[in-house]
């Protein structure tokens, strides 16, 4: 189960998030130029080795923050900037720039010390910015549980659906499930490592999530952290969501009057769609207007895509009113 993306906009633009995102890649990109003996003397200096930060707590206190911005391989950051990119725009969004910063950053470390204790006379370096990233996940449960999550699923019975339907396994679900979901497959895949030996490092996933969980909800409690947004914050834009949505069900050309026989509802399934798009509760609405621009079969009709039908009762070139004015009294 991989996320896509969310539904939930954001007032603040995440230039933490991307920093962070940024910096993990150029760390990566550090590693890759450095061939693979340069590679493994940066991951043995810079990785967390839970023997090594026992031993010298001191002289190792610092790995708990520089195995962060390490990965293994291509595909390992591949995947956790994808859940940061779609995860921590909106906690950044909650808590602030400098405060997305501190947590992001203290979830790391409560994720390291958590694989120090579940490992800990390991010698071999533990890196990744999944430890912080688990905690963000929690975060996001927290502060968003109700939100639209898109995933994608990659399971038998999904990949036969997908090729009968000719349509990506992609799925939304609440973030709560999709969450839960994850943190069920880490507690799995650690008591599973007990008996095998794996090469994730579940004991920081868990810690991780268990501290950004235990962190917001412990704000929360002291009263420090308001269940209501900040009323000076700048309003949430509505959201892009849209669950139905009208589209062209045959070549249509601008200046033409729409029939009902023109256009048609579809479901949005799994794809993103404008704000300005014509729901299908409002399908009625857009017969008799007239289309500004060329539609073809399938398009979504936007609301800036439509003229105001003109009606016999009105003066000449007066238009009905848009959904949801009021026409002026004569």
């Amino acid at each position: 189960m991989f996320p896509v993306g969310d539904e939930l906009p954001t007032r603040r633009t995440p230039f933490v998030n991307w920093t962070l995102v940024a910096a993990c890649i150029v760390a990566f990109g550090y590693e890759t130029a450095a061939g693979q003996l340069g590679q493994r003397l940066v991951v043995d200096t810079w990785g967390l080795v839970p023997a090594r930060l026992l031993a010298d707590p001191r002289g190792a206190a610092l790995t708990l923050l520089t195995h962060q911005f390490l990965h293994a391989d291509l595909l390992h950051l591949a995947g956790n900037m994808l859940f940061l990119w779609v995860f921590g725009d909106n906690v950044e969004d909650e808590l602030g720039h400098l405060g997305y910063l501190l947590f992001y950053l203290a979830g790391g470390v409560c994720a390291g010390l958590a694989s120090v204790v579940t490992r800990p006379g390991s010698d071999v370096p533990g890196i990744g910015a999944s430890g912080a990233i688990s905690a963000v996940l929690a975060a996001y449960l927290v502060l968003h549980p109700l939100a639209e999550v898109r995933v994608l699923l990659l399971l038998p019975w999904t990949l036969l659906g997908a090729l009968l339907t000719q349509s990506a396994p992609i799925y939304g679900i609440p973030a709560w499930g999709a969450l839960l979901a994850w943190f069920g497959l880490q507690l799995l895949g650690g008591l599973s490592a007990q008996f095998s030996p794996a090469g994730v490092d579940y004991g920081a996933h868990v810690g991780g999530f268990l501290a950004g969980y235990l962190a917001i909800r412990g704000l929360r409690a002291l009263g420090l952290w308001p269940d209501e947004p900040d009323p000076n914050a700048p309003p949430r834009e509505r959201s892009p969501m849209v669950r139905d949505y009208v589209v062209a069900a045959r070549v249509l050309r601008a200046g033409q009057a729409l029939s009902p026989a023109d256009v048609r509802w579809t479901e949005r399934r799994f794809e993103r769609v404008e704000p300005d798009v014509v729901p299908a509760t409002s399908l009625a609405d857009v017969v008799g207007r007239r289309l500004r621009v060329d539609r073809y079969p399938l398009e979504p009709i936007s609301w800036s895509d439509l003229e105001p039908a003109e009606t016999a009762t009105s003066e000449p070139g007066r238009a009905t009113p848009e959904p949801g004015e009021r026409a002026s009294p004569s």
